[in-house]
C-alpha cells in the first residue's frame, strides 16, 4: 500500500472506470454561503435574490461514474431530441432524487402556460424537496440565458449548489430523437452559444458550480450518477 495519502479531490479509479466527485462547496466563493453539516436549508421566501451569485464554473471531463454532494441541483440541458428525459430515467433513482421535467409540468398547467409559469411551479416543488434533503434534477432545454438564470436562482435561494449537464447531438441525431426542423432553427444556434460559453468557462458567471458536456456516445458510457455524503468536505 502506498505510504502517501491519496488526494481526495482527484478522480478515483474503481474497477477500471473513471470517477469524478463534486463537492457541495463547488459554488460561489463566499464561505458564508456554504451550508454546514446539519444546517437546515434557508426558507426561499426569506431571500428573493434576482441576480445569481457567481460560482466557480469548473468544467468537468466526461466520466463513467460521477458523484455530487447531497441536495445538489442538476440542470439537464440540450435541444429538443437530445435525450434528456431518457438520460434522467436511466441514471437517477426517483425514490431519492426529485426529477422535474419543465415540459411535463408545463403540460399539466391548464390553459396555455408560458415556460415561466412552469419554472415557477418547478421552483416551488424543488424548494420543498431540497428542504427535505433530496437532490433535484431539472430536465429541460435551458438554452436561453433567462431560463438558466431562473433555474440557478431556485438552487441559490435554497443555498444549494447547481450544476449543468449539456447533452449535445447533431441535427440528424436530434431529428431522430423527435425534434422538428422548425424548433431546431432556434434551438441549434442557442445550443451552440451554450457550448461556446462552456468552452470559454464563462458559465460560472451564471452561477453554475460545475459544467459538463456529453456527446451521445459519452452519455451512453455514463454508468452512475450519485449523491455521496462523503462530498460534504470542501475542495479548498
Amino acid at each position: 500500500m502506498p505510504s502517501e495519502t491519496p488526494d481526495s479531490n482527484a478522480p478515483r479509479e474503481r474497477a477500471g472506470l473513471r470517477s469524478v466527485r463534486i463537492s457541495e462547496h463547488e459554488r460561489s466563493g463566499y464561505s458564508s454561503d456554504r451550508t454546514r453539516r446539519g444546517e437546515p436549508v434557508r426558507d426561499a421566501a426569506a431571500e428573493r435574490a434576482q441576480t445569481p451569485r457567481r460560482a466557480r464554473g469548473r468544467r468537468l471531463a466526461p466520466s463513467n461514474r460521477m458523484s455530487y454532494a447531497p441536495s445538489s441541483v442538476i440542470v439537464l440541458a440540450g435541444a429538443r431530441g437530445a435525450g434528456q428525459a431518457a438520460f434522467a430515467e436511466r441514471l437517477f433513482d426517483k425514490g431519492s432524487v426529485a426529477v422535474l421535467s419543465t415540459e411535463r409540468i408545463q403540460g399539466m398547467i391548464a390553459g396555455d402556460p408560458t415556460p415561466g409559469q412552469a419554472i415557477g411551479l418547478i421552483g416551488r416543488v424543488a424548494t420543498q424537496r431540497l428542504r427535505a434533503g433530496q437532490s433535484v434534477v431539472i430536465v429541460g432545454r435551458a438554452l436561453e440565458v433567462d431560463e438558466r438564470r431562473e433555474l440557478v436562482l431556485i438552487a441559490q435561494r435554497a443555498r444549494r449548489p447547481v450544476h449543468l449537464i449539456l447533452l449535445e447531438a447533431t441535427r440528424e441525431q436530434l431529428l431522430a430523437g423527435g425534434a422538428d426542423e422548425q424548433s431546431l432553427e432556434t434551438e441549434l444556434p442557442a445550443a451552440a452559444d451554450l457550448r461556446r460559453g462552456l468552452e470559454r468557462e464563462t458559465l460560472g458567471e451564471e452561477g453554475f458550480s460545475t459544467v459538463l458536456s456529453l456527446t451521445p456516445r459519452a452519455a451512453e458510457q455514463v454508468r452512475q450518477i450519485g449523491f455521496d455524503l462523503d462530498m460534504r468536505a470542501s475542495l479548498e
